[in-house]
């Protein structure tokens, strides 16, 4: 087993919080997998999907763990769910499947134009999917929020204010002026 949700893990969160974890992420999936005994990038990742099931169910907790899609996935447009780089172990795994891309890729190449992300569900074992949500990525704070809120038009100011080459420093003046308007929302 991975040990990424060790019983003494899950203690040593427990004496220090006072109530046991709920939540637990994974820095990247390809990370962990390299750590993981295996012929091939497939059977590692394989391998390492099914340690962190057995590691979530063990320690009743949701585990979070970002993953790459491959390369035939073109820039720009909608990850599928079977676009997870080496292995469908993942896709079988999961209780749920999260996309990100941003539309702007498909037409620059790479550079980014706006903070628009794109979210879409892919799988949920115990409920609906095919949900697609916009987001707005703030290129200074990396927050993302949603795109149609007050946040987002301010993440859309903060945005342009990079574009124009203004410092983080301009935008945080900026973010913290507009600190009333986001009640109790932390953008820092």
């Amino acid at each position: 087993s991975s040990d990424v949700c060790s019983s003494d893990l899950c203690e040593e969160f427990e004496d220090e919080v006072g109530v046991p974890p709920q939540v637990a992420m994974v820095d990247y999936l390809g990370y962990f997998a390299a750590s993981i005994k295996g012929a091939s990038p497939y059977e590692r990742v394989s391998k390492a999907v099914i340690d962190l099931k057995e590691d979530s169910k063990s320690c009743q907790v949701a585990l979070i763990v970002p993953h790459q899609a491959g390369r035939s996935a073109a820039g720009g447009t909608p990850v599928t769910i079977t676009d997870a780089r080496d292995s469908g172990g993942v896709e079988d795994s999961a209780d749920v499947l999260l996309s990100l891309y941003r539309p702007s890729d498909a037409d620059h190449g790479g550079n980014a134009v706006d903070g628009t992300v794109r979210s879409e569900l892919l799988k949920n074992r115990n409920g609906r999917h095919d949900v697609t949500t916009s987001l707005n990525f703030s290129l200074a704070s990396l927050v993302m929020v949603d795109k149609h809120s007050i946040e987002g038009r301010i993440v859309d100011e903060e945005n342009n204010m990079i574009f124009r080459g203004e410092d983080y420093a301009a935008v945080r003046r900026f973010r913290m002026g507009n600190a009333g308007k986001l009640g109790q929302l932390r953008l820092a």
